[in-house]
């Protein structure tokens, strides 16, 4: 990994204090398929599905961060209680992911795993069958991203439809050995609605006071 300029000499915290770094946020102005975070991104700006302005390297150069943590509150378009979403990393759609999973609504719960799936289905949202000012809220604890061995990622979501609570938690493996560089958080309907957020987050790998030696 870099060497981050908030990183001194003794693997301090020189002058970031905090272990997470915002990266990025969108909040969606309209209707998208899917919302992209990339490392040094370029491009992008709200509604696009991308994050707003044109920051590059510095803290935006993921090879620095030991994870990502992606929190999000969304809702998607999907006509039911759920919108099942889908996260790629690097742009890959091949069957390279799988998950475990545990789902609850009152006292209701189901579990279960699939394996190689073109994308993973990790994001589970309240659809349109909820209430219109009802959302989703989820965080996705995505583990050594720069390692070589495929990646793991944690999610937990928990909504309200109309009164009738969710929770989830998923475990994925990605069969990804490179280091992670894209993530792309699909909607299961095709579009999340307006008013959807997340917001990305890079784990400092370098914590302590003191550099052990």
């Amino acid at each position: 990994m870099v060497d981050p300029g908030y990183i001194d000499a003794d693997g301090v915290l020189a002058t970031n204090p905090e272990a997470w770094v915002g990266l990025a946020s969108v909040v969606t102005t309209s209707a998208v398929s899917h919302v992209t975070f990339a490392s040094n991104y370029s491009s992008g700006g709200a509604g696009t599905g991308s994050p707003a302005g044109s920051l590059v390297y510095g803290v935006q150069n993921w090879s620095q961060y030991i994870d990502l943590v992606l929190i999000t509150y969304t809702r998607g378009g999907s006509n039911a209680d759920y919108d099942n979403g889908r996260m790629r990393f690097n742009n890959v759609s091949a069957g390279v992911y799988s998950k475990q999973y545990w789902n609850g609504q009152g006292d209701n719960g189901i579990d279960g795993n699939v394996a190689t799936q073109g994308s993973s289905a990790n994001h589970r949202s309240v659809g349109t069958n909820a209430s219109s000012t009802e959302f989703g809220g989820g965080m996705y604890h995505i583990m050594d991203i720069n390692s070589s061995k495929w990646k793991t990622m944690w999610s937990r979501q928990a909504g309200d439809i109309n009164g009738s609570g969710f929770t989830g938690t998923r475990l994925m493996i990605a069969e990804i050995p490179e280091a992670i560089t894209e993530i792309d958080v699909e909607s299961g309907s095709g579009n999340w609605t307006t008013g959807s957020g997340f917001w990305l987050f890079g784990v400092l790998p370098a914590m302590t006071a003191t550099r052990v030696s």
